[in-house]
């Protein structure tokens, strides 16, 4: 059997591989780069990346449930938060093209009773995040996060909330604004959000993995939401994504969001005036339900998601033809996806990005005499873990003798090779064995002393 602490050679030997075939072909790259950042906890979920049309990289990372112990994949759904924006702006360019609104139509043209402060808001002012229109308009009741059913409704409870700003005078992120596009697709088309998307986007696209979260429904194959306090994993709180409604209650994969990306700039959704209009910037750095920017001198058509639990990115570099999706089932914050997928841009072109490292934090050296001991991986081999002095070391089967290095009081890595223990422990706390993860999960138990 082939010693679980190998050379660094061919360590070396497969990233020097992956860096000069770096400019043909950024995966393996990009993987090693999510693979130590996994390690660490920095990221779990799935990826796509992707060039001229071709998948260079799809894969998932750490699991999708962790009670369960079930791993991501490219399948595995996540909430997809505000990157659910751009279908919405999809709808409205849609019932566009068939003459059934126009987005310089005012709002008020579909309100049975419009705020006075809202006559001069525009759909166009919705789309763009430039109506001035303030998220407070969403919640009638904090205590129940109930968003109110209708535009009317809508409407009523706005009434006696002032504008940020007068309608294109500035720009302001606002869910409430697509909150209320969601409500105009209902009242136009006569469907429900979801039900438009479904029979107008999702199924003649074949995103079959991809749907309307109401928040009730079974959704097999669907990651459960994380969140970190401190060094603690634990569930996010469950959030009713009903009150995101079109501004973030959407579900997919990174599979799907490519299909959709690749129809989208295919010319396959929307025609070419409607795809215009929605990647050219109004203001802030907004089209339609898509920011509008540039990463490395390079224009980048892209959003974030963020939504209890889970986060993600969906970008596009028009020039490249390059795509880049991340989907979390780990909230790791809005700064940090938007450093992660600078990161990825940076692979993807040749720019400087810096691998995560694994950082190793201060153990009671007490503590590490409960993890001596002998493991048996597999019948005749086993590992034997020592201490000395403020260290831990391990030795597989007569090999080297190896140090462990602590980033979490029970987990240690090697430095050099793509290696964790995590040690694992009975309900009173007594050591019983040990989780190997290298190119897959092992466990080990403890043998008796």
């Amino acid at each position: 059997m082939k010693s679980i602490f190998h050379s660094l050679l061919p360590c070396a030997l497969l990233l020097l591989l992956a860096a000069c075939c770096l400019a043909a072909n950024p995966g393996p790259a990009v993987d090693a780069y999510l693979r130590a950042l996994s390690r660490q906890g920095g990221f779990s979920g799935a990826a796509l990346v992707a060039r001229d049309g071709t998948v260079l990289l799809s894969q998932g990372y750490r699991q999708a449930n962790r009670e369960w112990k079930t791993a991501n994949t490219p399948w595995t759904k996540f909430r997809v938060g505000s990157i659910t924006k751009q279908f919405t702006a999809a709808a409205i360019l849609l019932l566009q093209e068939r003459g059934q609104l126009s987005v310089q139509d005012p709002i008020g043209k579909y309100l049975t009773d419009c705020p006075e402060a809202w006559k001069g808001v525009t759909i166009r002012h919705l789309l763009s995040h430039t109506s001035g229109i303030t998220d407070q308009t969403i919640i009638t009741d904090p205590a129940q996060r109930i968003v109110p059913p209708t535009l009317d409704a809508m409407a009523a409870h706005g009434k006696d909330i002032p504008l940020q700003f007068a309608p294109g005078a500035n720009w302001a992120y606002s869910n409430a604004g697509y909150i209320l596009l969601g409500y105009l697709v209902e009242k136009v088309s006569g469907q429900s959000y979801g039900e438009f998307l479904q029979q107008n986007i999702f199924t003649p696209l074949g995103m079959t993995s991809t749907g309307y979260d109401d928040g009730r429904q079974l959704i097999k194959g669907r990651a459960a939401p994380y969140v970190c306090k401190g060094i603690t994993v634990l569930n996010a709180g469950n959030a009713d994504t009903n009150v995101a409604h079109a501004a973030g209650a959407l579900y997919s994969t990174t599979k799907d969001l490519f299909r959709w990306e690749q129809a989208l700039f295919g010319g396959k959704v929307l025609s070419p005036a409607s795809l215009q209009a929605m990647t050219t910037e109004v203001a802030g750095g907004y089209g339609y339900g898509q920011s509008i920017g540039q990463l490395f001198k390079r224009p980048v058509i892209s959003h974030i998601g963020r939504i209890n639990g889970y986060v993600g990115y969906l970008g596009y570099f028009p020039h490249e033809r390059v795509t880049i999706i991340l989907l979390l089932n780990y909230d790791i914050g809005l700064v940090e996806i938007e450093n992660l997928s600078r990161d990825m841009a940076a692979i993807c072109f040749g720019e400087k990005y810096q691998r995560p490292a694994a950082k190793v934090v201060a153990v009671d050296p007490m503590l590490l005499d409960a993890y001596a001991g002998t493991y048996e991986l597999v019948p005749d081999y086993r590992i034997t873990v020592t201490r000395q002095g403020d260290h831990l070391f391990a030795r597989a089967n007569g090999q080297r003798k190896v140090e462990l290095f602590p980033t979490a009081p029970a987990a240690f890595f090697l430095k050099g090779i793509d290696t964790r223990i995590i040690f694992t422990k009975d309900d009173k706390g007594k050591i019983t064995g040990m989780t190997l993860h290298q190119n897959g999960d092992r466990t080990a138990k403890r043998l008796p002393l």
